[in-house]
């Protein structure tokens, strides 16, 4: 029997559990107290992610993309098109924070040249200072020289001249090196991590809203168990999504709670779309199976190449803040990542 005001119910819990799971992470950022929690949570997150696309997603694209109930240019000529999805989905997000990073780099080269620039009074030799002193700046090539008006020396030409445009020489003092081959990790959180999460919010709500759409339409006695179980699902997946959002930095201050807000809202969006379509649907419909395989497929490359990537590889093999904590929470924060994956690997059983 359909209850529908059990699914409503539903609905506002899964919104509530979502969003708490999102904020935690955020809300203990800023306390001393809480950091070690906190890199606890973000360890444990890199753990959900890698599992959710291994565990959760890989299975049912595969399944949607290979059911019997498509056509043989589905599962006979072809039947790789969900790993050919992911691959070119991991591919994309590497040129999008390819991209991305690049002009980062530009803009903040430039940003720098001119700030050099303008410190030293002078542009590369074409803005001259129209003063007393003119007659001592005309020349480079007379180091330390001085007029008989007055002791001038040129004020650092030669450094403004000499002044690296990319800040490959990594001595300022920005946090990020740009000079060994490691951009998209060495940047910390700057604009490519930024598109990483960004990214990552994608991939779990294309996820999250057809696990709504299952949840909306099912009945009876399963129904219980797999709200508890999508309830466990959702707030580890906040976990994970809001220890990324807390580690970036935001010029308004609305961004980081609209994420919260989309991510809470994208699975009871899929209750409502299933509670409205439940007479109608038809889980092993063509172009049922065709579009959550698809959007199962980009969502499951999303999530391994930031995982991979952005996670475990930018948060423990290249990260000088990881180097430097010392060996037991090394082994803690290992360890966290393991927990997490098992986790969701266990939530499997019933969501």
């Amino acid at each position: 029997e359909y209850v529908v005001w059990h699914h409503i119910v539903a609905l506002f819990v899964l919104m509530v559990v979502a969003g708490l799971g999102c904020a935690l992470p955020m809300v203990m950022h800023d306390s001393p107290r809480t950091r070690f929690a906190v890199q606890l949570g973000k360890y444990f997150g890199a753990g959900v992610v890698l599992s959710v696309a291994f565990i959760h997603i890989l299975p049912e694209a595969l399944f949607s993309l290979t059911h019997p109930c498509l056509s043989k240019a589905w599962t006979d000529d072809y039947p790789g098109y969900a790993p050919l999805i992911m691959m070119v989905s991991g591919l994309t997000m590497l040129v999008i924070e390819f991209l991305a990073s690049s002009v980062a780099i530009n803009v903040a080269a430039q940003s720098k040249k001119q700030t050099a620039a303008l410190e030293s009074g002078e542009v590369h030799g074409h803005s001259h200072h129209e003063n007393d002193h003119d007659d001592h700046w005309h020349s480079h090539d007379q180091k330390g020289e001085t007029a008989s008006s007055g002791s001038i020396t040129p004020p650092a030409t030669a450094h403004v001249h000499g002044a690296p445009v990319s800040g490959a020489s990594g001595h300022e003092n920005d946090g990020c090196s740009h000079a060994h081959g490691l951009t998209l990790l060495q940047c910390g959180p700057g604009v490519s991590t930024k598109v990483s999460t960004y990214m990552l919010e994608i991939g779990i709500a294309l996820h999250s809203v057809f696990i709504g759409i299952a949840l909306g339409v099912l009945a009876g006695s399963e129904f219980l168990a797999m709200t508890i179980a999508i309830c466990f699902h959702q707030f580890f997946e906040g976990v994970a999504l809001g220890a990324r959002i807390a580690d970036l930095t935001f010029a308004r201050r609305l961004v980081p709670f609209l994420l919260i807000l989309a991510f809470a809202l994208v699975t009871p969006l899929g209750v409502a779309i299933g509670m409205g379509m439940r007479t109608s649907y038809k889980s092993n419909s063509v172009e049922n199976l065709i579009v959550m395989g698809v959007c199962d497929s980009i969502a499951c490359g999303v999530l391994l190449y930031t995982a991979f990537v952005t996670l475990l590889g930018g948060d423990i093999l290249y990260s000088e803040r990881f180097r430097t904590e010392s060996r037991a929470s090394k082994a803690c924060y290992l360890v966290a990542v393991w927990m997490g994956a098992l986790a969701m690997a266990v939530i499997a059983l019933w969501a």
